[in-house]
């Protein structure tokens, strides 16, 4: 796993800079091609969300855990992603 930390801070994701990569094996065995999962972070959560809605990506559903809110998203293709809320 590559270490988040030195690109968050207490609010949570930094906007700007360099972008954040979290890689994190896991014990499900491989099921689809698409093996990796992308986090985007953005001030305006719901107002990125229906933009990437607009560019024809689904809203699949929104999560609130560990103090953090994402909205789970699917491209045209299927591929997930999330679109999580700065602080």
């Amino acid at each position: 796993m590559v270490d988040p930390h030195p690109h968050r801070d207490v609010r949570g994701w930094r906007l700007g800079g360099d972008p954040t990569w979290l890689l994190a094996k896991v014990p499900e065995p491989k099921t689809a091609k698409n093996r990796m999962h992308v986090d985007l972070a953005a001030a305006d959560r719901e107002a990125e969300v229906a933009r990437l809605v607009e560019l024809g990506a689904k809203r699949v559903t929104d999560m609130d855990e560990w103090g953090y809110q994402w909205t789970v998203m699917q491209d045209p293709e299927g591929n997930e992603f999330c679109v999580a809320q700065t602080r």
